[in-house]
């Protein structure tokens, strides 16, 4: 019997890639890949002293796991990689980045085929 969910989940990515994705670029020091990628965000919220909170919102980039291949090996984003996206003929720069105790990515599925990239702008 197929499996439905991973079925379902190629599919999903798959047609986020072909039919809403822009072109990214991810470097790591001197080198880039070039990367179809959907946008989102999470919210994080971080418990402060005296019961108050703060909460804030990272841009995150939606990719296939399987596209990113560095040198001819799959790899994952790490804090502190760059993203470079285009939009509006202006080059944005972001900053994979990490929360206190959660990894700067987190798969979109339970096959890990898709992949969410935590990031914060650091130029306009």
């Amino acid at each position: 019997m197929p499996d439905l969910l991973k079925t379902a989940s190629d599919w999903l990515t798959g047609t986020l890639k072909a039919s809403v994705s822009q072109p990214i670029a991810l470097r790591r020091g001197s080198v880039a890949i070039d990367l179809s990628a959907t946008l989102g965000s999470t919210e994080w919220t971080s418990d402060q002293l005296e019961g108050i909170s703060e909460t804030w919102e990272s841009l995150d980039f939606l990719v296939e796991a399987a596209d990113l291949v560095l040198d001819g090996e799959r790899i994952e984003p790490r804090s502190g990689d760059k993203i470079e996206h285009c939009t509006a003929g202006i080059t944005v720069l972001y900053e994979v980045l990490s929360q206190p105790g959660v990894p700067p990515f987190s798969y979109s599925d339970p096959n890990r085929v898709g992949l969410r990239i935590h990031t914060k702008r650091v130029s306009k």
